[in-house]
This record gives structure tokens, sequence and C-alpha cells, in this order.
């Protein structure tokens, strides 16, 4: 984690070895017993780095630059694509092959960037919360063996809070024959939600209820109490055959403006090129950079929504 200091991110805190070859958490210069520390200047990297999703929207949104110093005066749409350029997956394999207009994905990119610096009419981000989506994959102990699953959320907002809740899953391993178990609610509580910000811990909050015994059906959206996969999760857990082991975050869906989705992942390397970064997108009307246990989901909720598919 971060230090944090007046409400502020800072950059990570570096310590040199003393002459035992000891390490010590003690402030600069300080000397106690045989421990000696330093403190460093964090790595030219580390301010570039997006640490969280906020700062992401923040840069997309051309708030802030590179650096997280503010960008004062008026916003050169060239130079705002440049810097979105640059929240990109520069390492992605799609983007070192040649070929100009026939590489599908650097056109789509070019496209993209054209789409949103619009000099005329630049686009920003609604809010870090709004029409945000995961896809967090788990382990799970099912009679006696280990399987894979995928769950997937969507973030909301209830009253003045803003919250994540589950809106779907894929466990190809469970039995979902409806005379098995109920489609019963529970009553939701103040005191039983995942936070907005769980997505930055892989998802531990829930991983913890899921630990505690807690149903799911704490945490799913309202509209999807019928799922069968979802019931037939909850079912099982309740009873005990089911056991989660672990959950990580995959990937992050955002719906920007001009009717694209961006999809986020972080990604951890010593390089200006790291954190919260842009590994695929495509068209709300194409879903192709979602999994297909969204695509459905989040046209729908556009589409409920009464906003319709932005073209």
């Amino acid at each position: 984690m971060p230090f944090i200091a007046s409400g502020q991110e800072t950059d990570s805190l570096f310590f040199k070895n003393d002459s035992t070859g000891s390490h010590s958490l003690q402030k600069k210069d300080t000397v106690q017993g045989n421990y000696k520390s330093q403190r460093l200047a964090a790595e030219p990297f580390m301010k570039a780095r997006v640490h969280y999703t906020n700062d992401f929207v923040r840069r997309f949104n051309d708030l802030v630059g590179p650096d997280n110093d503010s960008i004062n005066g008026p916003h050169d749409h060239t130079a705002r694509k440049q810097r979105i350029r640059q929240l990109f997956d520069l390492e992605d394999s799609r983007l070192a092959s040649s070929g100009g207009s026939t590489n599908v994905y650097k056109y789509l990119i070019d496209q993209f960037l054209f789409e949103i610096c619009d000099s005329f009419k630049p686009k920003q981000l609604i809010d870090a919360n709004e029409n945000m989506y995961a896809e967090v994959r788990g382990l799970a102990i099912w009679k006696n063996q280990t399987h894979e699953y995928k769950m997937y959320l969507k973030k909301d907002r209830i009253g003045s809070n803003w919250l994540w809740q589950i809106i779907g899953l894929d466990a190809p391993f469970l039995m979902t024959d409806k005379t098995t178990y109920g489609k019963d609610s529970v009553t939701k509580s103040s005191s039983r939600f995942i936070p907005p910000n769980a997505h930055e811990m892989n998802f531990m909050a829930l991983h913890k209820h899921l630990n505690a015994g807690l149903s799911i059906k704490y945490f799913i959206d309202d509209a999807y109490h019928g799922d069968s996969s979802l019931n037939a999760f909850a079912y099982y857990h309740t009873i005990g055959q089911l056991r989660p082991q672990t959950l990580e975050i995959s990937s992050l869906w955002i719906y920007t403006p001009m009717g694209w989705l961006i999809q986020l992942r972080q990604f951890n390397r010593d390089s200006d090129n790291s954190g919260w970064l842009i590994s695929d997108l495509c068209r709300l009307t194409e879903s192709i950079c979602l999994p297909k246990g969204l695509q459905h989901k989040v046209k729908d909720t556009f589409i409920s929504n009464g906003r319709g598919v932005e073209k």
C-alpha cells in the first residue's frame, strides 16, 4: 500500500541497508540499537504509475498529466491524444506489429482517440464510479476438487452510497437443477456490502464475507436473484458443499462517451507504463472486448436506462 499523508498519495518509501545489512523502517537518519535507515527518493516510474482507477480517470479526463500535476491553461487536443495513448498497455504485442491501417487494433485506437479528443467537443468519463464492471476469477472446493469460476459485478449507487453488486456467475462445474435449491432472497443489511474500492484489493471484502459463511445473495443485484448459476452457488455454499478459496480481479470495463468500452487491467512492472492501463477496447455495439457473461448484461443496462447505444 502507498504511504498516505494529508489525504494525498505520496511516493512509496525505500530504505537503505545499514552496515550490518539489516533493514529498518525508522525516520530518516534515526539510529535505534544496531539499525540505521535513510529515506531514498522513489524511482521515477513510481510517480507516473497509475496507482488507482481514480488516477486513471483523472488522467483520462485531462485533469492531470503523467506526473500527476494539474494541467493548467487551454487543453491541446493533440497533446491530450498523446497523454491518453500513454494510458494504454504499450507492451501489448498488437502495438508492436506493423501494417498501418491493416493493424486492426492500432486503427481502433486511432479512431477512439480521434473521437474522444475531438478539439471542438472533448469527451470526459462521467465518473470513476459510473458504468464500471468487473470480472473476478475465483477458486472453490467442490466435491473434493478445486474448480475455477468467474463472477461478474457492476458498481451501483444505493441512495447516496456506491457499492459493487454481483450480476452474474460462470461456474460450469455446478449442477443447476432448479428443483434442488430455492430462489429465496435475503434481507440485505447496510453493514454487509462490497465497498466501491474493493477492486483495488482483489475484492478482499467479498472474499472475507464468503469465508465467514455469508451467502452471496447479500451482494447480488436484485434484478439477478433469479439467475440459476447464482442460486446454485448460494445454495451449495450455504449447506457447506462448496467452499470458496480465493478471489482475484481479472479485468475492469468502463463505458466511455461515444459508445466505447475500455478494458482495464493492472500491470505491475518497473516502468512508467504500469498500474491500471487500457488492455483492450471496443464499441458497445460490438462488445468483443467483453466476456460472454457480461455482453448482454452491459447492453441491457444501457437499454433499460433509456440511453440506448451511442454510435
